[in-house]
């Protein structure tokens, strides 16, 4: 077993999410929380398992996108936050890859094992992992804090490149947030005394102003002339409102 997140937990609980027999608790509905649920995943009959924090399975009588849809309400993770994030994680990270649906804000990580679109689609929380191990071919454990163990229908490096590409959006955030509270001289972050990290923050937060906007004017576009805007179009806004170098004008 290896330790990945330096924090190992005493083992206290297991539920098999690789199979929909188990002994669940019926709920009419549930709310998704950031440190209270470990992993939620497709259930039957447009219903959803959610396993917590202390090992409760609880079989919600609605489908998974749905409590996916409120978690977002709930938390306030908009569309105009994680379009230009993906943005910014393509143009360093990847080209030709698609990127799963993740639910990220800062070190909070609600991250796909399986595709959205799969019968067995499901998520975990990353933060609160502290341990996976290999059990066979496409069956990996999951180690929460707190000791809670889950199966899930996954192979160990699907969990790792999930793991490895929530970190990376994850620090887009954080880079951004350093940014605007450094700007606005809220404080200062210790790792951002070093002048290369205040460069990659500003360049960051400057590339996610002109994404955000550039997306909002798409979605304007389609509302006022219910259609999408031409690639000319997109390149005249962008050429009046942002220099060569991509920091906004004056």
């Amino acid at each position: 077993m290896r330790r990945i997140l330096g924090k190992m937990a005493p083992l206290v609980d297991f539920h098999d999410a690789t199979t929909l027999l188990g002994d669940f608790t019926m709920v009419k509905s549930y709310t998704i929380d950031w440190e209270k649920t470990v992993v939620v995943y497709r259930g039957g009959h447009h219903q959803t398992v959610v396993v917590t924090n202390e090992g409760d399975a609880l079989l919600v009588d609605s489908p998974l996108p749905t409590l996916l849809q409120h978690f977002c309400q709930d938390h306030c993770l908009s569309w105009a936050w994680r379009e230009p994030v993906k943005r910014i994680f393509y143009d360093r990270f990847t080209h030709n890859e698609r990127l799963s649906e993740a639910y990220i804000m800062g070190l909070n990580k609600l991250i796909p094992y399986k595709d959205k679109n799969a019968p067995d689609a499901g998520y975990f929380m990353a933060h609160l992992l502290c341990d996976y191990q290999e059990l066979a071919r496409e069956q990996v454990m999951l180690i929460f804090e707190g000791g809670v163990r889950v199966k899930i229908p996954a192979s160990a490096s699907a969990v790792r490149r999930q793991l490895d590409r929530a970190n990376k959006l994850a620090q887009i955030h954080l880079d951004v947030l350093d940014f605007i509270n450094r700007e606005a001289g809220l404080y200062v972050n210790e790792r951002l005394k070093n002048y290369e990290r205040i460069r990659v923050s500003s360049e960051t937060a400057r590339t996610f102003t002109k994404y955000a906007m550039l997306e909002s004017f798409k979605v304007s576009h389609q509302a006022a002339f219910d259609q999408q805007p031409t690639a000319h179009d997109i390149a005249e806004v962008e050429r009046k409102m942002f220099k060569k170098s991509g920091a906004l004008k004056k």
